[in-house]
């Protein structure tokens, strides 16, 4: 009786230990881990920065292919690149402008700026049509942060790239001023005029923004 109740004490004590002794398996480490692999930094830049430089989406962007139209045909085709109204804001290139204007034209109209000396100005322009009704006053800006290129406005009778006479150049100016933010003003009184805007290649073809307000 005595053996039986040792062989039973000692069954019942390795049965105790066995249960005790039980791997935890979770041990506090929870190997599910629920954290986020997916990398919470969104990498997706879906801002229209414009100029990469300043981060203005309204700026002129140095390395944009501007679809600037091309030139082709004779006549008033032969150098405008597309009618401009009043409101207008258009970005291009004088890349692949025409190279109707240069230093010469510019003498004879009287139109030439004393730090434009020894330019030649036969590299590309780009030349837009403009009609001003009567009465109104006009503000044109040329930004250039990605070239020298030259402003002015030519205002003729004629709708046509290059007069054949030079009486009919009525009025032409220059901008006077330098870097990149160029701006010109002119006025109709009672009837409406019709202007040529040059923006002009100094030395190499850029990218540029022409702005046209009306009051």
């Amino acid at each position: 009786m005595r053996s039986s109740l040792l062989i039973l004490t000692v069954f019942l004590a390795a049965g105790c230990s066995r249960n005790i002794d039980v791997d935890d398996t979770n041990d506090g480490d929870d190997t599910s881990e629920t954290q986020d692999t997916s990398d919470t930094e969104d990498t997706e830049d879906t801002e229209d920065t414009g100029n990469p430089d300043t981060g203005d989406p309204n700026a002129v962007d140095c390395n944009a292919d501007y679809q600037t139209p091309a030139i082709d045909g004779e006549g008033a085709d032969a150098c405008h690149t597309e009618e401009l109204s009043c409101g207008d804001t258009v970005y291009g290139s004088t890349e692949g402008g025409s190279t109707h204007y240069d230093r010469t034209h510019y003498m004879q109209f009287f139109c030439i700026d004393t730090r434009d000396d020894g330019v030649d100005f036969e590299g590309p322009e780009r030349v837009y049509p403009l009609d001003v009704p009567a009465q109104t006053s006009v503000k044109v800006t040329l930004e250039t942060p990605c070239g020298d290129l030259a402003l002015r406005y030519v205002r003729t009778g004629e709708d046509d790239c290059l007069p054949s006479n030079y009486v009919n150049i009525r009025d032409c100016d220059p901008d006077y001023r330098t870097g990149d933010h160029q701006e010109m003003t002119f006025n109709t009184t009672v009837n409406p005029l019709h202007y040529e805007i040059v923006v002009d290649t100094r030395e190499d073809p850029g990218n540029f923004k022409l702005t046209v307000e009306c009051d």
